[in-house]
């Protein structure tokens, strides 16, 4: 008790000298950004050097579009409601990290069979998983680590990973084309631990380099810039949609054209001071990874026909369809809704489309139509969807989709188990001379190492994560701009809109209460220690935001 207190005190004394560095770093930050307001809403009131929005592409080779500049508005409006809130995170929550990195606490777990199976179904990671019948289990893909070319010395090597049905058992699949088997031998679980490490650190950048990219980029974008451009913003369509476009333009901006968190050159200003930079790729690969993603999404899949009846209905329960992205595949598709994190985001669906559906009536057709046939520019075929259906998908992606794939990967996999990078490959323990050379590298022996491969992780590289972690992946409030989804205010001025928004807030409250109570096979096998949702209540509502704002 007493080597604890002490040791509390210590780490508490070297936080305060850590904060006489980053101190002056917040003022600076608080001081620019008040600057940057004045200068910007200066240019404002005298007209001059006013910026514009502008898409413009991402990657010549993949050809997909996003946010090339920002309006003036725009940045004046981040500025002043969401730049300090980085600030803060960077400059006072880093010295954090790093003080736990100083008393060796930066370390993750192995994670269990049973929260893995539960991740990989209960979380963002479900985006990437279909039904594979051969094999009679869930197959996650992890596609788009071979076109990536890593830092020298660090390694991606697993690629597949399977769950049954009821989650008890899995199958991991690495680079080499090896299985390792959760049912094996005694003589195997090593190898089967040592797989299942990389492939902690596989989804550890799968996430928010790769799954998460179609929800975050292009047609969130394209609604919001030509939103702006096309619709009257007196109207009701301009009012439904604004309060969820909401910081979009600027956020992409950033993720694309600044990179903060992904600009990684390994010099060596890099390594000693941008510690928010985990990725062991440069942000070319990573623009380039985003960009192929994207492609495959809205180009490859969204621009094909569908091989369905082409005839719509205006039924979500119904199977034909009019587009394959609009509404997404899991709203009709009957296997799909067996992955619970995708039956999580149905329910939250329907009860946004029939918001919309009852809202329909108030909304000028004629600019629907504008506005449809200027984001088919971005995103093909777009203009072929239903309009209820059209929206809906648009409101629910950003403010409910997106949240939450940040939100589960946080809560449910990355703070206690998320490492982007391990400097080892894998290889199995039977090759005792590779093993032999990585022993001698860390001053350990083969047995070591099969008892506890997480001594093959490096503190500072889970330091650099969790720091990228807390900036850029978890949401960081503003208590004087309340982006709340339970709580939004559409300010229509036709009344019938006003009351279909009034019942939207009370169903997404119906919804959430409805969750807790609903069962969700994989709790069952929940330990002390691992984190799940109540029921089918993968992420609250209270804690989701409504527009892809971070």
């Amino acid at each position: 008790m007493l080597l604890m207190l002490i040791s509390g005190v210590l780490e508490w004394i070297v936080y305060a000298l850590l904060l006489i560095v980053y101190l002056p770093i917040y003022i600076l930050g608080y001081a620019t950004i008040q600057k940057n307001l004045l200068v910007l809403k200066f240019r404002r009131y005298c007209g001059i050097k006013i910026s514009t929005s502008k898409l413009g592409l991402v990657s010549r080779r993949s050809r997909v579009t996003d946010v090339l500049q920002v309006s003036t508005d725009e940045e004046i409006d981040f500025q002043a409601n969401r730049s300090l809130a980085y600030v803060h995170r960077m400059a006072l929550w880093t010295p954090r990290e790093l003080v736990r990195t100083l008393f060796r606490q930066q370390t993750i777990e192995l994670i269990s069979n049973e929260q893995l199976a539960y991740v990989i179904l209960s979380t963002v990671f479900a985006h990437s998983v279909v039904w594979d019948e051969e094999r009679e289990m869930f197959r996650l893909k992890m596609e788009g680590f071979e076109d990536l070319f890593l830092f020298e010395g660090f390694y991606w090597d697993a690629r597949h990973v399977l769950v049954s049905a009821d989650g008890k058992r899995i199958v991991i699949q690495m680079e080499s084309g090896e299985e390792f088997h959760s049912d094996c031998s005694q003589n195997n679980i090593h190898d089967y631990n040592l797989a299942k490490l990389h492939v902690q650190v596989c989804l550890s950048y799968f996430a928010p380099g790769l799954s998460h990219n179609h929800v975050h980029f292009v047609f969130p974008s394209a609604i919001c810039l030509l939103s702006k451009k096309v619709l009257n913003r007196d109207g009701t369509l301009y009012k439904l949609l604004s309060p969820h476009f909401r910081f979009t333009e600027r956020i992409n901006y950033q993720a694309l054209r600044v990179g903060k968190a992904t600009n990684n050159k390994r010099s060596m200003l890099d390594r000693l001071f941008f510690l928010w930079q985990p990725f062991p790729v440069t942000k070319e690969q990573f623009l380039e990874g985003v960009a192929r993603k994207c492609k495959r999404h809205y180009f490859d899949q969204g621009a094909l026909n569908c091989d369905k009846d082409e005839t719509g209905d205006d039924s979500p329960e119904c199977s034909r369809r009019l587009h394959n992205l609009f509404p997404p595949d899991y709203v009709t598709d009957p296997e799909l809704q067996k992955i619970p994190y995708l039956n999580f985001l149905r329910q939250y669906y329907l009860v946004v489309r029939k918001f919309v559906k009852s809202i329909q009536p108030c909304i000028d057709k004629d600019e629907w139509k504008l506005l449809a046939e200027a984001v088919a520019v971005h995103v093909p075929r777009f203009d072929k969807v239903n309009m209820v259906d059209a929206i809906a998908t648009f409101i629910h992606q950003v403010g409910v989709v997106h949240f939450c794939d940040h939100n589960s990967y946080t809560r449910y996999f990355a703070y206690d188990y998320g490492s982007m990078a391990i400097r080892t490959p894998f290889e199995t323990f039977n090759n005792e001379e590779h093993w032999a050379d990585i022993g001698e590298q860390l001053s350990l022996n083969q047995d070591e190492i099969k008892k506890n491969p997480l001594l093959l992780i490096r503190q500072r590289d889970v330091m650099r994560t969790r720091c990228f972690l807390n900036i850029f992946v978890d949401y960081i409030p503003n208590s004087q701009c309340n982006l709340q989804l339970g709580e939004t205010e559409y300010n229509f001025h036709d009344t019938c809109a006003s009351t279909a928004a009034n019942d939207f807030i009370l169903q997404l409250r119906n919804l959430d209460e409805n969750l807790k109570i609903q069962k969700h096979l994989l709790n069952d096998s929940a330990s002390n220690r691992e984190v799940r949702g109540v029921g089918m209540q993968i992420v609250p509502l209270k804690d989701i935001v409504r527009s892809v704002c971070y």
